[in-house]
């Protein structure tokens, strides 16, 4: 990916000058090229490195898929980049893929508790855990998981497939052949 941003700066009387710029939607160090030329012709460059990260982040650990009946426990980090604690609430829901309304199946998964309660540590992070178990349904399923913590918030939305609790599997026979 790549920022592009050309502005009209204005220096000081030293010659520095600040800017701001969106960086595309990346969680990653970025090396920033700056080369400017004023209207006399002198020119400077500079090359930094800047990073970037959301204050809050989501990350949810899920299994490639579900058989039937599986259980397990999902696990979600919550990480903190911002200056001071954030306190706030992550929030679970599942529904079928193919559902355009969306409706909730945390039952069909045996879900106790939608939402847990978080607190993390400036430049820390914390795992909160949710208990279920896979329905007796083959299908693809979406999970999304959102923290929010006062103006900030992160979610992520993955779809997991639930496979069928029994496999057929083909009978093969070894034969050893000796040569006389």
């Amino acid at each position: 990916e790549t920022a592009f941003f050309a502005p009209h700066v204005l220096t000081d009387s030293e010659g520095r000058a600040t800017i701001e710029f969106t960086m595309p939607d990346s969680v990653t160090s970025w090396r920033v090229f700056v080369h400017a030329i004023a209207r006399d012709l002198s020119s400077g460059s500079v090359v930094r490195d800047a990073r970037s990260a959301r204050e809050l982040l989501v990350r949810p650990y899920l299994p490639r898929f579900f058989r039937e009946g599986d259980s397990a426990e999902l696990t979600v980090v919550v990480n903190n980049t911002a200056a001071r604690v954030l306190e706030g609430t992550l929030q679970l829901s599942i529904t079928d893929a193919s559902d355009p309304l969306g409706t909730s199946l945390l039952k069909q998964f045996q879900v106790a508790a939608d939402q847990q309660r978080f607190r993390v540590e400036p430049n820390q992070s914390t795992q909160l855990r949710f208990r279920l178990a896979a329905p007796h349904r083959v299908g693809t399923y979406a999970f999304k998981v959102v923290a929010t913590s006062g103006d900030f918030s992160d979610g992520e939305l993955r779809q997991l497939p639930v496979l069928p609790s029994r496999m057929h599997l083909s009978q093969s026979r070894f034969a050893t052949l000796r040569d006389k």
